[in-house]
């Protein structure tokens, strides 16, 4: 993504299937997906314009980068300011979420800006896979990562752990 620096849409979905197939060959155990989106984002264009909107984004994707601590984690951004993160590996749920709830701090901290400082909430959706029986499409991943982010935007609160039963 031009942008802010993350992988694309387009990219991001390209490895995440390549991370999942390595999970369905065995070589990895699994992992965790976040699906992120920024809390009244809309907010911050119309009051600054869309080019403060962009110095936030930057920054924010700088610090969602920041967060793909590894060779094998993948950040990206899937549009607007709908941005994820795979992190291959990564299967034990109270680690996930603690790892999420980092990802939230380091998101929600002061941006500085040329208006001076501003600051984004986000929502975040959590998809461990080790939880399942097998590995689902990249698309039903970002999908289900997607309802737990939105679950969590509904309810206010900055995660939400995805449970394959809110899909029934």
């Amino acid at each position: 993504d031009a942008l802010t620096g993350l992988q694309s849409a387009d990219g991001f979905r390209r490895r995440l299937d390549a991370g999942l197939g390595r999970i369905r060959r065995g070589l990895t155990p699994g992992a965790t997906v976040l699906s992120l989106d920024l809390d009244l984002f809309k907010r911050i264009n119309d009051t600054y314009g869309h080019a403060v909107g962009d110095e936030v984004l930057r920054e924010v994707g700088a610090r969602l980068l920041g967060q793909a601590r590894r060779p094998q984690d993948i950040a990206g951004r899937l549009g607007g300011d709908e941005l994820a993160l795979f992190l291959p590996g990564l299967i034990d749920v109270g680690t996930a979420m603690r790892r999420a709830d980092d990802v939230a701090g380091s998101i929600t901290a002061p941006i500085a800006t040329s208006v001076g400082s501003l600051t984004v909430g986000v929502s975040i959706g959590v998809l461990v896979l080790e939880s399942w029986g097998g590995v689902p499409s990249a698309g039903t991943v970002l999908r289900h990562a997607d309802q737990a982010m939105y679950i969590a935007k509904h309810a206010g609160s900055r995660l939400h752990l995805y449970d394959l039963a809110e899909t029934a």
